[in-house]
């Protein structure tokens, strides 16, 4: 494990982000994580080999401590579109990134999928809430993701690649969450 290198408020202004220092306002009792997570995002923003593919951040630990919380205040922030996917209930494949074709609910893609296809090309934020409860398949699947930037979205008539943005972030939940962006 790397050391995440300083952060100060002056990195998020110099990036265009300086909104995002009110996030320690706003979230109450996680300094030294908010810290890390600024920093991250300032020098994802900055590293142009970095910028190029989603930043996926892992938050975990027991439940009240401001995952959840973090993620809405980075998306309101951000101002950026948020979607919630609460993984208990869309733990496998076909719930997560839709039906393939041909069969029953293809035409209706997934509620992922049509935020994803909704925001392509705009910074968003997407709180994958529960992340543990997801099966090996769902896995695999976002960490293809998060590493190629890149969903092939199943929805009958809409199929396609779409950019999960360059420069864009992912920032998690007990789970994992995302932020995108151009």
């Amino acid at each position: 494990v790397g050391k995440t290198p300083s952060f100060s408020p002056e990195k998020l202004t110099n990036i265009g982000l300086p909104r995002l220092n009110a996030v320690k306002y706003r979230v109450v009792g996680q300094d030294v994580a908010l810290e890390n997570v600024l920093s991250e995002i300032s020098s994802h923003y900055v590293n142009s080999e970095l910028s190029s593919k989603p930043l996926v951040l892992l938050f975990s630990g027991p439940p009240g401590h401001g995952k959840t919380e973090t993620a809405k205040q980075l998306a309101d922030l951000l101002e950026a579109p948020y979607w919630k996917v609460d993984c208990r209930n869309h733990a496998h494949p076909w719930e997560m990134f839709g039906s393939a074709a041909g069969f029953v609910g293809s035409e209706l893609g997934s509620p992922l999928g049509n935020f994803i296809s909704e925001n392509n090309g705009k910074r968003s934020v997407v709180l994958l809430d529960e992340f543990d409860h997801c099966d090996t398949e769902t896995w695999e699947g976002f960490y293809h993701i998060f590493d190629e930037g890149e969903y092939t979205y199943k929805k009958v008539g809409r199929n396609g690649k779409y950019s999960v943005p360059g420069g864009g972030d992912r920032i998690g939940n007990s789970s994992t969450s995302s932020t995108t962006e151009n």
